[in-house]
C-alpha cells in the first residue's frame, strides 16, 4: 500500500490532480455509474469513491474520475490519457509484464452465488 500511495503521490505531483479511471462495468457497491446529456458518472459513494477521495486527501490534489469503458484500458494507458486503473488485472489487459505496475491486491473480491 505505501508503494502505490508514494506512486500516486509523484504522479499527482506531476500533473496537480490524480485521474482515477473506473470501467463501465463496475456496480454498487464498488460504484455507481449513471449518464447524463455529458456522458458517463460516478456517483459520490461506493468503495472506488471513497478509494479516490483518500488519494485526494493523502496527494492535497483533487481526483478526478473518469468512467470509461473496459474494452478502451489498454489503448488509454497506452497513450497516458488515463494515469490509474481500479478494479482490474493483469490479465484483462493486453499489456507485457513491465509496461504497467500493478499494486499488490488490498481489497477481496468474493463473489458467491447462493
Amino acid at each position: 500500500m505505501k508503494t502505490l500511495l508514494l506512486t500516486l503521490l509523484f504522479t499527482s505531483s506531476l500533473s496537480h490532480s490524480f485521474e482515477m479511471a473506473i470501467n463501465d462495468t463496475q456496480i454498487a457497491p464498488m460504484a455507481t455509474i449513471y449518464y447524463t446529456k455529458d456522458g458517463a458518472k460516478i456517483r459520490q459513494s461506493g468503495t472506488l469513491y471513497l478509494l479516490g477521495q483518500y488519494f485526494a486527501k493523502f496527494t492535497q490534489e483533487p481526483t478526478i474520475y473518469t468512467v470509461i469503458k473496459r474494452k478502451n484500458a489498454d489503448r488509454l494507458l497506452a497513450q497516458g490519457k488515463i494515469q490509474s486503473l481500479c478494479y482490474m488485472t493483469p490479465q484483462w489487459l493486453k499489456f507485457k509484464e513491465n509496461q504497467v505496475v500493478f499494486s499488490k491486491p488490498f481489497m477481496v473480491n468474493r463473489e458467491r452465488l447462493i
